[in-house]
């Protein structure tokens, strides 16, 4: 089963910079990719945009099967910082997918690829969603929202970033089915 959030939500909007809250963007972005799915003839499992974080992990209980994403946009004090860093479980499946998207967000978007990186090596001691005991789990930063050049290509290649995702978290379901 694959679940998809939205990283922040109408009670926790997240950063805000160039005008938008990261809220807006993670719910813009789980809508799409979540269209993308549904399409593909696939369920899906969205949290809801009045949960907090505890309140959506305690729902959704995902056992071992199961494909869990997290979005969440960077920002910065520093206005040039850019690129695109996804986090990961500490599982070859979750890293792999970490990877695989990393460098695609990078290419489309044409920005740097900070890489798939393990919790400890975020600002946060603990990033809760990636210790779900999910069979695989991940939180992407998609891009800074504080860099208008990065939230630029984001807006431009948005639907085919949804796509790219939408198929690559069903091919990692399918591993796990």
């Amino acid at each position: 089963m694959i679940f998809l959030s939205a990283g922040h939500h109408n009670t926790d909007p997240g950063a805000i910079a160039n005008g938008y809250k990261e809220s807006y963007l993670t719910q813009l972005f789980r809508n799409r990719i979540y269209e993308e799915i549904i399409i593909r003839g696939r369920n899906v499992i969205l949290d809801k945009d009045y949960e907090t974080l505890s309140q959506y992990l305690k729902r959704i209980q995902p056992g071992s099967g199961s494909v869990v994403c997290d979005l969440h946009f960077n920002a910065s004090n520093d206005p040039e910082a850019t690129g695109t860093e996804v986090f990961a479980a500490n599982n070859p499946e979750s890293i792999a997918l970490a990877t695989e998207l990393s460098e695609a967000i990078s290419k489309v978007l044409s920005i740097p690829n900070r890489g798939a990186k393990l919790q400890h090596q975020s600002n946060r001691s603990s990033l809760a969603v990636l210790n779900t005991k999910a069979g695989i789990s991940i939180l992407p930063e998609i891009c800074f929202m504080s860099n208008i050049d990065d939230l630029t290509k984001f807006f431009t290649h948005q639907d085919l970033l949804a796509k790219i995702f939408a198929c690559t978290l069903i091919y990692y379901d399918n591993l796990k089915s």
